[in-house]
């Protein structure tokens, strides 16, 4: 049985406080089959379903502006070493064009330490050399500001396109 990590969540808040799912369902003004199937990770609910759940066991929902950090790059070849322990994604193009095209140009104008800002490099200088159609997609001042880079080292590139052609 396939189980949603909301639904784990809400099936062991309601647990904690003692309740049934037929509570915790009027609690938050759901079906008892919405809630059940929630529980069991196999609902799609809407967003004010998962609000009003969330807030009648204890939680909050809020969303708040995801800024990427230079370690995200790492699953999709960023040739770094990750001081971040987490759970590994299955990167995809359109995924990796977002994170550059919000934060690269960022990164690439504040300072980075020297190793991050050679694997940066190594990474950008893959991407332009062996995948035009990616490169194409991303924000041109990222592109422009390519263009003045200093030369990186043949094995961070290296490192980097033998993970991007395993993606792209």
């Amino acid at each position: 049985m396939k189980v949603s990590l909301f639904g784990k969540l809400i099936r062991e808040a309601r647990l904690s406080l003692g309740l049934t799912q037929q509570e915790l369902a009027h609690r938050a003004a759901v079906s008892l089959a919405t809630l059940q199937n929630i529980e069991a990770g196999r609902a799609n609910p809407e967003l004010n379903t998962v609000s009003r759940l969330a807030e009648s066991v204890g939680y909050r929902l809020s969303l708040t502006p995801h800024q990427p950090r230079i370690d995200d790059l790492i699953p999709y070849g960023l040739p770094l070493m990750s001081e971040t322990p987490g759970p590994r994604i299955r990167p995809t193009r359109q995924s990796l064009i977002e994170i550059l095209n919000l934060s690269a140009p960022t990164w690439l104008n504040r300072r980075l330490g020297a190793r991050e800002h050679d694997a940066l490099i190594a990474f950008l200088s893959a991407l332009r050399d062996h995948f035009p159609s990616v490169w194409k997609e991303l924000a041109p001042n990222i592109r422009e500001s390519m263009k003045k880079q200093r030369p990186v080292r043949a094995k961070l590139r290296r490192m980097a396109l033998s993970f991007l052609a395993e993606y792209l």
